[in-house]
């Protein structure tokens, strides 16, 4: 299954986005840098659902 990730900012806008698959899903969202602007991810399944959103912690890293 291929899954849409999908970070935002403040005003739920996409600044950034990817597809992973099941294989690599939780790998790719644990490593990822974050974009300096978001301040959440969401991952969507093939159906376009929400199967997970994360806000981003005090400590995350941002993508430069």
């Amino acid at each position: 299954m291929q899954y849409k990730v999908q970070f935002l900012d403040a005003s739920n806008n996409v600044v950034w986005e990817a597809t992973a698959n099941t294989a690599v899903m939780s790998k790719f969202i644990s490593d990822a840098n974050w974009p300096a602007a978001a301040i959440q991810v969401r991952v969507l399944d093939e159906k376009g659902r929400r199967v997970l959103s994360l806000t981003r912690s005090l400590g995350a890293r941002a993508r430069s």
